[in-house]
């Protein structure tokens, strides 16, 4: 059995963010909460994501057909190797509801771009689909992920950061969000992933549970 206990973990306050979670899987958000009174929010990247689609496309993504808008040390790309999992990373900020928005395509993962750059130190947070409306979707492997895996997120400047997963806990969706955005104070770099797990509603369109997996830099 995995263990997925977090001990020792510090909450990150994203101040002036809403403290939601995407809802990956087709799309899904919970409410928004606020932790502590908003703090005027970053202007938007043109790059960045800002609008969730109920409708992700499904499009095939590979070297050939996606131009990644990622500069200097933004993250490009992600190997996950014992999952057998590469995926363009694609920055998302908050959307139309004031929420963390969804990756346009269900092949892509999405970074949070108000959070922390992976390799920096503080809490960097990436997202991705479990399934789109009729295909598989970048993490639907991720469940299979086990402490001690590690893998690689590749920056635009060519730099590979290489992480070593520490945790990953299987938690009700409106639980999730405290987890997501905390951080072991033993780890000065660490990555969370998200995704969707559990049972599908389809009134809501959203599932009942989500994994995330932590990981730190080494």
């Amino acid at each position: 059995m995995v263990r997925t206990k977090f001990s020792r973990r510090k909450r990150i306050l994203l101040w002036g963010l809403p403290i939601v979670l995407i809802g990956v899987g087709v799309i899904t958000l919970i409410a928004p909460r606020y932790l502590n009174p908003p703090m005027p929010k970053a202007a938007p990247d043109s790059r960045t994501v800002t609008y969730s689609s109920s409708t992700p496309s499904e499009e095939p993504v590979d070297r050939n057909s996606y131009r990644s808008t990622a500069t200097g040390n933004e993250p490009m790309l992600i190997r996950l190797p014992s999952i057998n999992t590469t995926a363009f990373i694609q920055g998302v900020g908050v959307d139309q509801r004031g929420e963390i928005a969804v990756p346009n395509n269900v092949h892509l993962v999405g970074w949070f771009t108000q959070g922390a750059k992976p390799g920096e130190p503080g809490l960097s947070i990436i997202d991705g689909h479990v399934s789109g409306p009729t295909v598989e979707a970048v993490f639907a492997k991720l469940p299979r992920i086990k402490v001690g895996d590690q893998f690689e997120v590749e920056q635009a400047d060519r730099t590979v950061l290489r992480y070593k997963v520490v945790d990953r806990k299987a938690v009700a969706t409106a639980e999730a969000a405290s987890f997501l955005f905390s951080q072991d104070p033993a780890i000065a770099s660490q990555l969370n992933l998200i995704t969707c797990i559990g049972t599908f509603d389809h009134k809501t369109r959203s599932y009942d549970k989500r994994l995330i997996v932590a990981a730190k830099l080494l």
